[in-house]
């Protein structure tokens, strides 16, 4: 028998995450006795570019601190930034690839040498590219018995960063003296594919910390919630796509006009926030991951590659209470929380649910007789069924802080997309072997091994389903091996 072999080609791609870190450090306008006094840093990092180049990556970016320190016991500011550029090299990259990437940063240090103050942190690059992934596999023959599998899987077709200025206008029934600090944070609570754009609605909390003019007022703090739709442009995207979309603040203005004649302030903000959105195309494919023939012996060569499908999104909110303790703040006045982040947390899936655990961080700003800054850390934990066995996207914030002295409640809303991965085992080669030695019995009895199939049966005893069914009644696959099989032969 000559085999008339037929080849297809599967192409599909992966993610591959990408990670470096460097040290940045800057020089603080403050004198040592003012270095001393500092209580707080806020640092905002941003990526300016990324560039991809044979094996190496090359990435620029800058970071901005807002320094809080006591002077003369009034609440004082400093903001200072520095540019930063650094390259790494990974064997993965190639020239022009398009990479999804952030950068945050980690173990911020006050340093003062020789009266010098300075400040410095560690620059943590986390980003992925896609691997294209092109194999070839055998797709039909007439003449050979064929087990063929419905494999379900998504590519990501396209890659998509935008920036977008978000705008508001406020009042505050205050006279604000001073903006002491300003935070902006920015969730994704849903995307759509549509004709020709993405589609992404979420919102923005800004937290605003103001030096009141009035003496009774002092220091107040502001939380702002703006909500916002965009869509990201692409000619490619249709109603048939489906998307995944991160976003994060990319940089913040702020302005203030104080209308004393209304004993108010007007606070005007625009915040730029950068949108990546990977998007998706999913496919069905019908493969051969099995076969045999009825005259001669055949070797197959089986390679398994990976394959991810696409599920859902989804939005996690889980709301978090519990007691806490600051130390040394009995006769002190809580004034405002100062900043709220996850310090840590992770993520695993087990047995079909999503499970997340971690350490958030609230900073409060105190007030007896001195202002004191005080930290206290929230273990949070909790589980979420999910649809897949991976994810491909995650990210955890906090938000709605609402603090005393001895408890706190506040939301971890955790953005994820729900993935399933899989090995898919297609044959990419058939040889043809020797002519097979026919059974000449009139009748055999076969005893089955317990979990075998329909098709392991015909298998091994080289013939077709149907002439198995048809000899054997009242079959119930896979077989307990208690069973004993009859095959008939015409002589």
């Amino acid at each position: 028998m000559s085999l008339s072999l037929e080849f297809n080609k599967i192409q599909t791609n992966l993610s591959i995450p990408l990670s470096a870190s460097s040290g940045i450090e800057c020089k603080l306008p403050l004198s040592e006795e003012e270095g001393k006094e500092i209580c707080h840093i806020t640092t905002k990092v941003s990526l300016i570019s990324v560039d991809c180049y044979n094996h190496e990556i090359k990435y620029n970016g800058k970071a901005i601190f807002n320094v809080l320190y006591k002077k003369d016991g009034a609440l004082k500011k400093c903001e200072t930034g520095v540019e930063f550029s650094y390259k790494f090299e990974n064997e993965n990259v190639l020239e022009g690839m398009n990479v999804l990437a952030e950068v945050i940063a980690e173990n911020v240090k006050i340093n003062i040498l020789n009266g010098i103050v300075s400040l410095s942190a560690v620059v943590v690059f986390k980003g992925e590219i896609t691997k294209d992934v092109n194999l070839e596999y055998f797709s039909n023959e007439p003449n050979l018995i064929l087990k063929h599998e419905d494999v379900y899987y998504s590519t990501i077709v396209d890659k998509v960063k935008r920036e977008f200025k978000i705008e508001d206008e406020y009042d505050v029934p205050i006279l604000v003296e001073d903006v002491l600090s300003h935070n902006e944070k920015v969730y994704i609570t849903n995307c759509q594919c549509a004709i020709g754009c993405v589609i992404v609605d979420g919102e923005i909390e800004a937290t605003t910390l103001f030096k009141s003019l009035q003496e009774d007022k002092d220091i107040e703090c502001n939380v702002r919630k703006i909500p916002f739709r965009v869509e990201i442009e692409n000619k490619d995207v249709g109603i048939d796509n489906q998307t995944c979309v991160l976003a994060k603040v990319k940089n913040s203005n702020l302005k203030v006009y104080v209308d004393e004649g209304k004993n108010k302030s007007v606070i005007s903000i625009e915040v730029c926030i950068e949108t990546s959105a990977k998007i998706y195309t999913n496919y069905n494919l019908n493969i051969i991951n099995d076969a045999y023939s009825l005259d001669c012996d055949i070797k197959l060569n089986k390679e398994n590659t990976k394959i991810c499908q696409f599920l859902d999104i989804d939005c996690i909110e889980e709301n978090v209470k519990e007691e806490i303790n600051f130390k040394n703040v009995e006769n002190s006045r809580l004034i405002c929380v100062l900043s709220d982040k996850i310090e840590s947390v992770n993520y695993k899936i087990v047995d079909g649910e999503l499970c997340v655990s971690g350490l958030a961080n609230i900073t409060c700003l105190f007030k007896g007789e001195n202002l004191q800054v005080e930290s206290v850390n929230v273990p949070f934990t909790f589980k979420k069924q999910t649809s897949g066995n991976a994810y491909s996207t995650i990210n955890s914030e906090i938000s709605d802080v609402n603090i005393t002295k001895t408890n706190v409640e506040f939301t971890i809303k955790t953005w994820y997309t729900a993935v399933n991965e899989k090995n898919c085992c297609v044959i990419t080669l058939v040889e043809e072997g020797n002519k097979k030695q026919l059974n000449d019995s009139a009748i055999s009895v076969y005893i089955p091994e317990k979990g075998d199939c329909l098709w392991d049966i015909c298998k091994k005893l080289n013939a077709k389903e149907e002439e198995i069914l048809s000899m054997n009644d009242n079959l119930e696959f896979p077989l307990t091996g208690e069973e004993r099989l009859v095959v008939f032969r015409e002589k």
